[in-house]
């Protein structure tokens, strides 16, 4: 397990949400227009440009030093992909069955475009959080409360623009096909009431939303920057940055948490908070489990992983401590009159899907097991070293002590859902790495 610089957590700011927002709705609203400025045959090259152009924004964004979240041109781009895709099979339907319609189809392109939104939205609603965008902006970045306040606003208004955008496009969706079913005529001339439902009413509505949305940010961005969102544990904002550290320990069968939040869920009591920086602090790890603990053997207290946030100056890091018994643990509970539990993996199996610890702890957890058991299945290439279908490697909380996987390489987790048992999984690499981006 490397010390290497913890990645970097999301440190975007709350108008950014907006900005990235407009990105996404702004260039969806202008489609029907600028499909019914050009013909079928170059529409297709212009939306399939667009979805291209988000693919490399959001790409960008990824590699960036101060990563924000992408996740609504992500979207849209899927959207054009499709709505190009969808466009030219209508074209070659209607080429060959209703010739007569090929000169409507870049006008009514909003009714396909209207499709293609729902779809999408759909799919990506479902999928929720699990979805590949998010799941790789976790692995890298760290979930939701591991970025303090912040962390939350964007988890809670990234769903909040997902419901948002799928009330819109339904409304929009079925505001457009009712007029094409009642109203619309084919056989006249293509009417000022026609360009207004079918090209304008989107442009209209994106320029709305998005001006309603601007007020809403601008508060949360006040909010915001006057500290209000990152005030630490003393109540006061910090001015050199800080960073949590957290130190679950482990003897050779098992792990030690405490109840915490009035009883209600399991947490390691070993959490401290120190001054930012990007670097791994293992020397205070070390020094804060001494006075905690006692003295202690060489090498027993290791970096897990972390992130790091360079622009607001914060993050969070997770340590290991082995220690060789428990009387360690007994004399800090007499000390601090406190009591924990001892799990062992059968234990922590079992609350684990009960929902008994926190969800940092469960995110600690679920990351320990997934890479423990993904590096014994499969190479770094995401090849499988044992071929025996449906086998599942096993391993000991002892095994955690002497190791040599990196817990703060991501790659794991990647290979844990892209690997050599996805079918066509050499078209989906290719699709995930050049396309969108992904490590």
């Amino acid at each position: 397990m490397t010390e290497k610089r913890c990645s970097n957590i999301s440190s975007c700011s709350p108008y950014l949400i907006w900005r990235n927002y407009s990105i996404g709705i702004f260039p969806l609203s202008i489609v029907p227009l600028l499909c019914s400025l050009s013909t079928v045959r170059v529409y297709i090259f212009i939306t399939l440009a667009m979805s291209l152009a988000l693919f490399a924004f959001v790409r960008r964004n990824r590699k960036s030093y101060s990563e924000n979240c992408a996740f609504l041109p992500y979207i849209v781009a899927r959207v054009l992909l499709l709505f190009t895709f969808v466009s030219l099979v209508a074209f070659l339907v209607m080429y060959y069955v209703r010739p007569d319609y090929l000169e409507l189809l870049p006008r009514l392109s909003m009714l396909l475009l209207s499709v293609a939104v729902i779809f999408i939205w759909s799919v990506m609603k479902h999928k929720n959080i699990n979805n590949t965008f998010c799941m790789d902006c976790i692995l890298r970045n760290g979930v939701p409360y591991e970025r303090e306040a912040l962390g939350h606003i964007y988890f809670r208004e990234i769903r909040f623009l997902l419901r948002r955008v799928g009330v819109g496009a339904a409304v929009i969706t079925i505001i457009e096909w009712a007029y094409f079913v009642f109203m619309f005529d084919s056989g006249r001339e293509f009417s000022e009431l026609d360009a207004a439902v079918f090209i304008f009413l989107p442009i209209v509505a994106a320029f709305v939303d998005c001006t309603v949305l601007g007020f809403r940010y601008f508060v949360i961005d006040l909010y915001y920057r006057h500290g209000e969102g990152v005030r630490g544990s003393d109540g006061l904002v910090p001015k050199n940055g800080t960073k949590v550290v957290r130190i679950v320990v482990f003897d050779r069968e098992a792990a030690y948490y405490q109840a915490r939040n009035g009883g209600t869920v399991y947490d390691t009591p070993f959490v401290f908070e120190t001054e930012y920086s990007e670097s791994p602090a293992t020397g205070e790890a070390v020094a804060y489990m001494t006075g905690k603990l006692g003295a202690l053997p060489v090498n027993s207290v290791r970096f897990c992983y972390g992130s790091s946030d360079p622009v607001k100056h914060r993050g969070i890091e997770h340590y290991f401590c082995f220690v060789d018994g428990r009387c360690d643990i007994g004399r800090f509970e007499e000390k601090t009159s406190t009591n924990g539990l001892w799990f062992d993996k059968s234990d922590l199996e079992r609350e684990f899907y009960a929902g008994s610890f926190s969800k940092i702890a469960r995110s600690e957890i679920h990351r320990i097991y997934t890479i423990m058991t993904t590096s014994r299945l499969y190479d770094r290439n995401g090849h499988r070293k044992v071929e025996k279908k449906g086998y599942i490697p096993s391993f000991t909380i002892e095994e955690l002590r002497s190791c040599g996987v990196d817990f703060n390489d991501s790659r794991w987790m990647m290979i844990s859902r892209f690997n050599s048992d996805w079918s066509f999984r050499w078209l989906k690499r290719a699709w995930y790495k050049y396309i969108e981006g992904l490590g």
